[in-house]
């Protein structure tokens, strides 16, 4: 079963889960959704892209940015406490895994806690480290298709 996006005027109006391609109509046509987030309100340009909204908030961002949101002297103590603190080594091995970090996720949560515990990065930070992205953080993401491959 494949998700439809009925497109008007650039615009996503609709969203329908079902095997067929639904029939295009006088209001719009339809595309496959390549995306769990796209919906209503995401833009559709004559190349056949796919954008979301500005103002929607986006919690998958790349590595780089993850580790760019800690101050230099935060970095510096969470590498010097990595040989001596599990949780800090725990979670420098997590990100050593990834090339994205979606922000919401447990293990993302868990490393920015080990953080906090080990004394390099203070409690108060901790909220400002899981905030949406910022222009320019934003990783690229898509769905697995049935054959696991992603579009």
């Amino acid at each position: 079963m494949n998700t439809w996006l009925k497109i008007s005027n650039g615009v996503v109006i609709n969203v329908v889960k079902q095997d067929a391609t639904p029939p295009d109509d006088e209001l719009g046509a339809w595309v496959i959704q390549t995306h769990p987030m796209q919906g209503p309100g995401w833009f559709y340009d004559e190349s056949g892209v796919l954008r979301r909204p500005l103002d929607q908030p986006w919690f998958l961002i790349t590595k780089s940015a993850f580790i760019s949101r800690f101050t230099t002297a935060e970095w510096s103590a969470l590498v010097a406490a990595a040989d001596g603190n599990q949780g800090v080594k725990d979670s420098f091995s997590w990100l050593d895994g990834v090339d994205k970090v979606a922000l919401p996720s447990p293990l993302a949560r868990q490393a920015i806690e080990a953080f906090v515990n080990s004394g390099c990065v203070a409690r108060e930070r901790a909220a400002e480290l899981i905030v949406p992205a910022r222009a320019g953080e934003e990783a690229e993401t898509a769905i697995p298709t049935a054959g696991g491959e992603e579009p």
